[in-house]
């Protein structure tokens, strides 16, 4: 029996930023993803007291009906991995919706620190002839109001194995985390403190935000780009900054329209490179931040620059 880490949440994510971003799982993650076409998701371990049930599962498919299943929500793939309960071998299920999980746990010290994850589509459920429409009829779409056509994406997207391939995908998951082990005392040793854990995660989230500004950002996408956990990357975001990822972005969205309100470039233009999908989203937050729209913010710079005399 495992005994329950003893460090706290905050050391155990910082452990699981150090995995995510080394060369040891970028190599297993690469050599997996070019024999099986799947991802490897690596999930730190911790009692259920200290930590949520996670927000990113590593595939869209199952993230998407996260969102909208009750059945979902409670499924155990989407549970924190606790010591006490987490089964030590090699595990392989699957979900009503065909998606098959197969997960590895990963120690240290005869403790379970986390484990790592792969997910697919069922072959079987994908099989030349099956439809979208008669794989979602078998969900009870009607029942969970899906947008059906945001879901026909995830499905077709969704990677599939065979079902009798479970077990061979166990075994590499088994030997890359035993393989992942043998890396932990070194990432250990160059761990960073809890406080410079946190500022090196926000430090690159600032400077991704604000070199991709005109692109459609979410939480979840810049967690991905930097390896880490989306609760996590918000957590430490505001104990940074003071506000959260999301907030941060309206922030500065708006502050950059604001310096291109200044050009020549119709307000519809400025709305589109400050990352906004449509105009009337544009004006609603730009009303929100700054208490009056674009076309009177741009008409009161240009009064006010008229009566500012010239140097």
């Amino acid at each position: 029996m495992l005994r329950p880490a003893d460090s706290p949440r905050i050391a155990s994510e910082a452990l699981a930023l150090a995995i995510r971003a080394s060369d040891a799982f970028a190599e297993i993650d690469k050599v997996y993803h070019r024999l099986s076409g799947m991802r490897l998701l690596y999930r730190p371990a911790a009692n259920s007291s200290q930590a949520a049930p996670t927000a990113h599962i590593g595939n869209e498919l199952c993230d998407f009906l996260a969102r909208h299943c009750p059945e979902c929500g409670q499924c155990q793939a989407h549970k924190a991995l606790d010591p006490d309960t987490t089964c030590l071998q090699v595990e392989q299920d699957c979900c009503f919706a065909g998606v098959a999980v197969v997960r590895a746990p990963v120690q240290h010290n005869s403790m379970l620190i986390g484990a790592l994850e792969s997910r697919a589509s069922l072959r079987e459920d994908k099989r030349p002839g099956l439809t979208f429409e008669t794989w979602a009829a078998a969900l009870d779409t009607d029942r969970f109001r899906f947008d059906m056509e945001a879901l026909e994406d995830k499905w077709r997207q969704s990677p599939a194995m065979p079902r009798d391939s479970l077990g061979t995908y166990g075994e590499l998951l088994r030997i890359f985390a035993r393989h992942l082990e043998q890396q932990i005392p070194t990432l250990l040793r160059t761990l960073p403190t809890n406080g410079d854990a946190c500022a090196a995660v926000t430090e690159r989230a600032i400077q991704y935000i604000d070199d991709n500004l005109g692109e459609s950002l979410k939480v979840g996408e810049i967690a991905d780009t930097l390896k880490v956990d989306p609760a996590y990357l918000s957590r430490a975001f505001k104990a940074d900054v003071g506000v959260a990822p999301s907030e941060y972005l309206a922030q500065r969205r708006i502050q950059l329209a604001k310096e291109l309100l200044l050009s020549p470039l119709r307000i519809t233009d400025v709305a589109y490179r400050a990352g906004y999908s449509s105009i009337s989203q544009f004006n609603r937050n730009f009303r929100k931040q700054t208490g009056m729209s674009p076309k009177e913010y741009r008409g009161n710079e240009a009064q006010n620059r008229l009566r500012t005399p010239p140097h």
